[in-house]
């Protein structure tokens, strides 16, 4: 799939032109039981770097991601776990996320590595938006750098 770990956590990374898209895996443990949540996300590197020259760039922002999402609420099925009780379920947990990755999280990634996608998901506004971006403080910025990327293409936004 192309993605290389981040060493301080479960992320995944792979630059892909002009973004990084990132897989997440949340390891939750209670007791004897540790639960895997997956999750998606996508830096358009234009946005986040015409966004930090306006703020003033640091260490934590080199891997903002501009939109992203937990798989099993992308669904609508709500926050989606798989158990990991015994080391016999770390192979079948490992194939249930790398096709629950393949069936939503690749297509996730696919669609929101535009940022034509993005500003018509935000301008809209309304449950999609705020699922992929929950920060809504951040809209207004990211609508902002978005259209200018746009118009500097070209393009205009619906």
């Amino acid at each position: 799939m192309g993605f290389k770990r981040r060493r301080r956590d479960y992320t995944y990374r792979r630059e892909a032109g002009p973004v990084r898209q990132y897989v997440h895996l949340t390891i939750a443990k209670d007791r004897s039981l540790a639960q895997v949540s997956i999750d998606v996300a996508v830096r358009i590197h234009a946005i986040e770097e015409t966004i930090d020259g306006q703020e003033g760039s640091s260490k934590n922002s080199r891997d903002r991601a501009t939109v992203g999402v937990e798989l099993g609420n992308w669904t609508g099925a709500g926050w989606r776990s798989w158990n990991l009780a015994t080391p016999e379920d770390v192979a079948p947990v490992r194939a249930a996320l790398v096709a629950e990755f393949r069936r939503v999280g690749q297509p996730f990634l696919e669609r929101f590595s535009s940022v034509a996608e993005i500003q018509q998901v935000l301008s809209k506004g309304g449950d999609e938006a705020r699922l992929v971006c929950p920060l809504r403080e951040r809209w207004p910025e990211i609508l902002s750098v978005s259209r200018t990327i746009l118009a500097g293409h070209g393009l205009t936004s619906t």
